[in-house]
């Protein structure tokens, strides 16, 4: 099972992700599962992602692309 999960504190918000993953009852390996899409003095966002690892890559590959050229949709649009 894969965990993320967040709290809203007075102070502030906390994030977290576990980094385990595996494929095969022996085959365990460590990755982040945590996205840190920033612009300096707009806005922060933060991805915590669980499930399919493929399908994840994907999603956070293409937020990555779209964000990098002007005039398509993005999370700063």
């Amino acid at each position: 099972m894969i965990y993320c999960i967040g709290i809203m504190l007075d102070a502030g918000l906390v994030l977290a992700s576990d980094s385990r993953t595996h494929a095969g009852v022996d085959n365990f390996a460590s990755f982040c599962k945590t996205s840190l899409f920033e612009r300096a003095g707009d806005r922060v966002v933060i991805l915590l992602n669980s499930g399919n690892f493929a399908g994840t890559q994907a999603v956070v590959g293409l937020l990555k692309q779209r964000n990098a050229r002007e005039g398509v949709p993005n999370l700063w649009g």
